[in-house]
């Protein structure tokens, strides 16, 4: 496995096994002693499907912090990330990294999420190492400015009001 640290402690990209031939590819999603360097146990598993310009984010679980693996397993997406770790050298540190069939995100726990699909179509799968928990949920707006420009909607000529949110993902606060 290709392994590579990004400028965020103990976040991951991980380069996916394709294989190829006419009919389409193969890959493995998951395989257990491939991830054991994460010293993670996942419990969960989730799935969601977007169109094209569906912003989802910014996440994160107060008491019970999720560690999460993603992988875009059709489309591509904007996967932005912020460090909330109070102890850790990379603390409000942000970056966005695109994501699709080819490569796999490792975020350890203490980490804001959201993404941004770039195609339509798009399926996201990812494991976590905490349950989701609705009451345990926090989160703030896309458009905070410690994270506003790791969208890179001028890179893609995406305008704001192309975008498709949740109702609670267009009204969190800014962080605090």
């Amino acid at each position: 496995m290709d392994i590579r640290e990004l400028e965020i402690k103990n976040v991951y990209q991980i380069k996916n096994k394709l294989y190829e031939d006419k009919r389409g590819y193969f890959s493995e999603i998951y395989r257990k002693n491939d991830y054991e360097f994460l010293k993670t146990n996942f419990v969960q598993e989730n799935y969601s499907f977007s169109n094209k310009y569906t912003l989802r984010g910014m996440h994160y679980q107060i008491k019970k912090p999720q560690a999460k693996l993603i992988r875009c397993l059709n489309g591509q997406i904007i996967d932005v990330i912020l460090d909330l770790r109070k102890n850790s050298e990379t603390y409000l540190k942000a970056l966005s990294i695109k994501l699709d069939k080819n490569y796999t995100l490792y975020i350890p726990k203490g980490i804001a999420h959201g993404f941004l699909t770039l195609k339509d179509e798009t399926i996201v799968y990812y494991k976590t190492d905490e349950y989701f928990n609705s009451n345990d949920e926090d989160g703030f707006i896309w458009k905070d400015p410690k994270i506003f420009e790791y969208w890179n909607l001028k890179e893609f000529n995406i305008k704001e009001e192309q975008l498709i949110l949740s109702h609670k993902d267009k009204h969190w606060g800014y962080l605090r």
